[in-house]
């Protein structure tokens, strides 16, 4: 048997390198969509305002969650405009759901509005 071409072994140990990473990082992506809190990623830190709005929304649910109860629990060291738009974005990004003007709620995995909630909607 011929030894193998030393260029094509290096090839292929690096295309391995490459798609074991890439295997991560999709293992990575599926957690994050089925994961009710959030996740680590390379682009953000986990230490974030809106981490800290999404883990405070599910750690307090009886809170009205808007930005003023949010900025009495963060403190004086977070501004308002930061909490707005971390509202903003976990409400694009559909992790909190707004079911009244001015509250919001964290989204429960298998849960349908309720009735009464739909009503509100409208009104």
């Amino acid at each position: 048997m011929a030894p193998p071409n030393p260029e094509l072994v290096l090839k292929l140990a690096n295309d391995l390198v490459v798609a074991q990473k890439h295997l991560e990082s999709l293992q990575a992506q599926w957690e994050a969509l089925f994961s009710n809190s959030p996740t680590p990623s390379i682009r953000k830190p986990m230490g974030g305002i809106a981490s800290r709005v999404l883990l405070e929304i599910n750690q307090n649910p009886s809170y009205a969650f808007n930005v003023d109860n949010l900025h009495k629990i963060f403190g004086p060291d977070v501004d308002r405009k930061p909490i707005e738009s971390a509202l903003f974005n976990l409400h694009k990004a559909n992790k909190i759901v707004r079911v009244t003007r001015g509250s919001y709620s964290s989204i429960k995995s298998n849960v349908e509005p309720q009735q009464e909630d739909m009503e509100d909607i409208f009104k």
